[in-house]
């Protein structure tokens, strides 16, 4: 991730005061072998994962082209339980990475499935320019109660696409514009969260 792209991400590092309101995201990314004249196969990466497999727990039924790792790792926030992240490692050894809450904690979890596959293939390293955000949780609570009706109009009034319907689900769903014509779902309930 650029320098450009981190200064509109400083809250997803775990030392940044709004990082708390993120509950969780998830983290794509890609690994290379150092040496561009080594190419990695199914049947080392199949050894990898073995390998893996005795470090911690391991799911192969998902996916035919990948294999997901479970980790229990250490939230950098003060205070704050421990974590289950989930790595997604695909045979082209591209990453997803879900259950983090912060960037910190994404470049740990991409250091550790680095450095096995470091002790058992090759020397591998990131691409640093592959790694985005591809989504991000969070959790706001306002001070008090909201007027669901006057919600709803608010949205209206603000062209922002919205559906609510009490009887299915406590909620006002809504599609919030952002950047760049991207939409943010939100969802918007009468106790103020």
């Amino acid at each position: 991730m650029g320098a450009d792209e981190r200064q509109g991400c400083a809250h997803l590092y775990a030392s940044h005061p709004q990082n708390g309101t993120v509950t969780t995201m998830t983290t794509v990314a890609a690994l290379r072998a150092v040496d561009p004249e080594v190419f990695i196969t199914d049947a080392q990466l199949e050894r990898a994962r073995d390998h893996i497999a005795l470090q911690t727990a391991i799911t192969l039924k998902s996916f035919k082209n990948c294999f997901s790792v479970n980790l229990i790792m250490s939230s950098p926030r003060p205070g704050a339980r421990d974590r289950n992240v989930s790595i997604k490692v695909f045979k082209n050894l591209g990453l997803q990475i879900t259950g983090t809450h912060s960037i910190d904690m994404a470049t740990a979890a991409i250091d550790v499935i680095r450095e096995w596959l470091c002790e058992i293939i090759t020397p591998v390293e990131e691409i640093p320019e592959l790694r985005r955000i591809a989504m991000v949780l969070y959790k706001y609570e306002l001070p008090g109660q909201l007027n669901m009706e006057t919600m709803q109009q608010v949205l209206n009034e603000n062209g922002v696409l919205f559906h609510y319907d009490p009887c299915t689900y406590a909620g006002i769903r809504a599609k919030i514009p952002v950047e760049d014509g991207k939409l943010a779902s939100v969802m918007i309930f009468r106790m103020g969260k």
